[in-house]
């Protein structure tokens, strides 16, 4: 750490001194020496405020052995303003008489050329401080660009070429400066009596230590540049040769003044650190045979549920958790794994490889049950000049010794967060502005992007925390309602496929009509008729030209009724018919209510209705066996409008019709006569009983 009260008095004394001079040399024979000798003072001061600045703001960067430099400058520096002080305005330096005159008697010629050399010794110092200066900015814009990683490759290197280029001017001014002091170096007391001997070995100059001299200087020459002889030489003879060391010696001055080798070592470290990380969490554990293990590779968990993995997310972003967390789906039988995949993501090309035994990581080692430990969240604090990265609530990494706190007094600050930690419907519900990127992120030699959310507010970790488990609470919440139609749409495939095994598949009424002999018991009997028909017949009409009301057919006193004619067809007699069969069929009956004598009980047939069988007639049989009957049955059966109960039973006639015509069995055949009986019968019983009533005679 600097000595920064020093580096204030060492200024404080140097300005202070430089105005002294300028006004001695109002009164001064000497007056542009005076001069000269304070703007070096002068300068001094304002290179030396500069490195204090520099170093002020940032004390990370310079070395152990750039503090002990700006040490040894400013005591030398001390040193040279002392005696310029004594020999200017005479205080103390020396008690000799020559030093303790006037100033207004003016500068001896040895005073005038020491003093020439002090004004070329804080030169040097001066030119030395600034070349730390800058060796300081060039390190800075080398870091800059490494760490900044949205500026251009180009820019970068030509800003860092620049910095080098003007470190480069500032180390040929140093080490001129340096050359020029010890051309004109005189001894601070040339007439110092010498002490000779008969060897010359044994000659001894009195001299005061302490005095700035140019071996001060020799730690901040070049090797090279210090070993010139520079007693007979010039500064054109000196220039090629500083040239020629200037870049080389650069790189040295970066490599003692800079803490850069500590810097690239350490982002190498942090390279390396990633890298392994990466390989960590993309290698395979090895599961043992517990059984706990075991229901982790079949997929269920510790508390017997199924385990849902997550979808993953395209591109290289990195997953919310790389294995499956557990969701409260019980177990309906001991044999483990669903027959389908629980999700899309695991049929994918990608997990197919690692299906059995996904890979486990630290990270993803939450479950269910243990909701509470660390995530291990990765986010970033930003503000315009430093960062924050975190993982959870710690502090991993850092360009600034500043507090984490300091980012929320910034009116600029934002927050990074992962996409993969994130999701945006949780950064809307929260109610925070954010703007999706991609960061870049080095993956070996290659440079790969992930989608991050920068939300524009600094957030903390209890906050990061908050957006995290909500985006969990919506994908678990997402996951049971695919879950469900799922397990419906599958247990409705799989009902449809034991109906097949088993022959029972359900179908229309339509397409088991067609199929089916319809049985009495499983087609009831027509329902009866309404309220206002309960008085008549039961049996229904079947054609609209015969009447059975009272009045129009029956002799005798007529009954009055409101009743609909109920008309029935007369049916063509055979030739070989009863002749009772052409006689008059109601001429005989009483003038009484209608009774109707019993039937003969049918043939079994299962199209007879239970309640109305009609009678057993071979006349009956024969007329409704003939053509033109059959014809006039159909055409009444078209024309009339009946019950409910009557369509569906003439429908489902036609539908038999249709299904009869195009067998061509003979066992069809052979059955076809039995079956029309029977469906005329069915259909036509009023019919079917009047026609056998008239044959007999009864009518």
């Amino acid at each position: 750490m600097a000595d920064f009260a020093a580096i204030f008095s060492a200024i404080a004394r140097s300005s202070s001194l430089a105005l002294n001079l300028y006004k001695i040399a109002t009164a001064s024979p000497q007056t542009a020496d005076i001069i000269r000798v304070a703007q070096s003072i002068n300068s001094f001061s304002s290179a030396l405020k500069q490195i204090a600045t520099l170093i002020r703001e940032d004390d990370t960067i310079y070395s152990s052995e750039a503090g002990e430099t700006l040490e040894d400058v400013l005591d030398q520096a001390q040193a040279v303003l002392n005696e310029i002080e004594a020999i200017i305005v005479g205080k103390g330096a020396s008690e000799d008489a020559e030093h303790s005159r006037k100033v207004e008697d003016g500068l001896s010629k040895v005073q005038s050329k020491r003093l020439l050399y002090l004004q070329a010794h804080l030169d040097a110092l001066r030119a030395t401080l600034a070349m730390l200066q800058q060796t300081l900015y060039t390190a800075q814009s080398i870091i800059w660009a490494t760490v900044r990683p949205a500026v251009s490759p180009q820019q970068a290197a030509a800003a860092v070429g620049n910095e080098k280029t003007q470190l480069e001017n500032a180390v040929i001014e140093q080490q001129i400066s340096l050359l020029f002091a010890s051309k004109v170096y005189q001894p601070s007391r040339p007439d110092a009596r010498l002490l000779m001997e008969t060897e010359s070995t044994n000659s001894v100059m009195v001299r005061d230590s302490s005095l700035p001299s140019p071996g001060n200087l020799h730690r901040y020459q070049e090797r090279f540049i210090a070993s010139l002889d520079i007693s007979e030489t010039s500064e054109d003879e000196w220039l090629p040769a500083v040239c020629g060391i200037a870049k080389s010696h650069l790189e040295r001055l970066l490599e003692r003044w800079t803490r850069l080798r500590q810097f690239h070592e350490r982002m190498e470290y942090e390279k390396r650190r990633e890298e392994l990380e990466k390989r960590e969490t993309q290698q395979p554990t090895v599961e043992s045979d517990s059984d706990e293990d075991g229901q982790r590779v079949r997929g269920i968990g510790k508390d017997g549920h199924f385990a849902t993995p997550l979808p993953h997310r395209p591109g290289s972003t990195q997953p919310l958790f790389s294995e499956s967390t557990n969701l409260p789906i019980p177990v309906k039988d001991p044999r483990y794994g669903p027959t389908a995949p629980l999700s899309p993501a695991s049929s994918s090309p990608r997990d197919s490889a690692n299906s059995v035994a996904p890979p486990l990581s630290p990270r993803t080692d939450a479950s269910h049950a243990d909701e509470e430990t660390n995530l291990e969240i990765p986010w970033k604090l930003c503000t315009r000049r430093h960062y924050w990265r975190y993982v959870d609530s710690t502090v991993t990494d850092s360009n600034t010794d500043l507090p984490p706190s300091s980012a929320f007094s910034d009116r600029n600050a934002w927050t990074e967060i992962l996409a993969s930690w994130v999701c945006k419907q949780a950064l809307e519900e929260a109610g925070l502005p954010y703007a999706q990127v991609q960061k870049e992120r080095r993956v070996g030699r290659r440079t790969t992007f992930e989608p991050c959310f920068c939300v524009q507010a600094p957030l903390t970790f209890a906050q990061v925390q908050g957006l995290v488990e909500r985006t969990v609470e919506l994908y678990r919440r997402g996951r049971r309602g695919s879950q469900s139609s799922e397990r419906a749409e599958e247990h409705r495939r799989g009902s449809l496929k034991e109906d097949r095994r088993n022959g029972r598949l359900s179908r229309s009424p339509t397409e088991r009509d067609r199929d089916k002999t319809p049985l009495a018991v499983q087609h009831p009997s027509p329902q009866p008729p309404p309220l206002d028909r309960s008085s008549t017949y039961t049996y229904p009409p079947l054609h609209p030209r015969a009447s059975l009301e009272r009045a129009a057919s029956l002799p005798g006193k007529s009954v009055p009724s409101g009743l609909p004619s109920l008309q029935i067809p007369h049916p063509t007699p055979l030739p070989g018919a009863s002749p009772m069969a052409s006689r008059g069929a109601y001429s005989q009956l009483p003038p009484s209510t209608p009774t109707v004598p019993g039937p003969q009980p049918p043939p079994q047939s299962p199209y007879l209705s239970p309640h109305h069988p009609p009678p057993y007639s071979p006349s009956y049989l024969q007329s409704r066996n003939s053509p033109a009957a059959k014809h006039a049955y159909i055409d009444a059966s078209d024309t009339t409008t009946t019950s409910d109960s009557d369509t569906a039973y003439r429908s489902r006639e036609r539908r038999k019709h249709r299904s009869r015509s195009h067998r061509g069995s003979s066992s069809a055949k052979k059955s076809s006569k039995v079956d029309k009986v029977a469906s005329l019968a069915t259909i036509g019983g009023l019919a079917a009983m009047l026609d056998g009533i008239v044959e007999m005679g009864v009518l």
